[in-house]
């Protein structure tokens, strides 16, 4: 009986105490253990399942996704890498090459107020090292609106109306690129009526011009106008991109 007492005492689950047991009932209490046996299979059985069932759903989850690289400065402009993230250092380095893309150095544009940052006002001035990009532009081009010693000059602007260069054209021919041109009027021709007296009346003027033998007087027309020809106009701020 003690054997019997440790070995239900062992049991989880809901085993007739020993107490309950007829020692002279001896297939009665085999049948009680055959019950408490398959209720413990089945449980096991349950268990199993569940863990089972468990390994499957942790083998479902999809693994954690890995941490992308950083995006080289090159691989960001030309958009070479799918699996990369861009660093604010790196986005930086791809707005300023949209922008000289959109806008190169060089460009001149015309503004309703003050410089705006990154460009400067065509006054003429020197291009230091301070702007790089747009002195070794000017350079390359061969400093053509001049020099201060290594360094080129802007286009002084202020004032000036704008010409397409003639580049061969014929239309502007000899002209130097990046030269100035002053103003001038086209040749041209006036017909002047003068009075016209015979060779006994006056001579009019101190400059008589004889004519089959008659005279007239040579006339001048009064001064019109202003200090220079031009058309209508509006005045903006010309600027250059650095």
């Amino acid at each position: 009986m003690a054997d019997k007492r440790g070995l239900v005492a062992s049991y989880p689950f809901a085993v007739p105490a020993p107490e309950q047991y007829q020692p002279r009932n001896e297939e009665r209490f085999r049948a009680q253990m055959a019950q408490a046996n398959a209720e413990i299979y089945d449980r096991l059985a349950n268990i199993e399942t569940d863990v089972d069932a468990v390994e499957q759903g942790l083998a479902a989850i999809p693994p954690p996704p890995t941490v992308p690289a950083f995006a080289t400065d090159a691989q960001a402009v030309g958009g070479t890498s799918a699996d990369t993230i861009i660093s604010p250092a790196t986005l930086k380095v791809v707005l300023d090459t949209l922008a000289e893309l959109i806008v190169p150095t060089g460009a001149i544009m015309y503004f309703a107020g003050n410089d705006p940052p990154g460009w400067l006002n065509c006054d003429g001035a020197v291009v230091t090292t301070a702007n790089a990009a747009l002195r070794d532009y000017l350079l390359a081009a061969g400093s053509p609106y001049g020099a201060t010693g290594a360094d080129p000059l802007l286009p002084d602007l202020r004032g000036e109306f704008v010409r397409g260069a003639d580049l061969g054209r014929g239309v502007d021919a000899g002209r130097i690129f990046g030269s100035f041109q002053g103003d001038e009027i086209r040749s041209h021709s006036h017909s002047v009526i003068g009075q016209v007296v015979d060779g006994s009346g006056p001579a009019g003027t101190a400059n008589p011009q004889s004519v089959a033998g008659n005279r007239f007087r040579s006339t001048a027309t009064n001064a019109a106008g202003g200090s220079e020809t031009r058309p209508r106009n509006v005045s903006l701020r010309a600027c250059i991109k650095t």
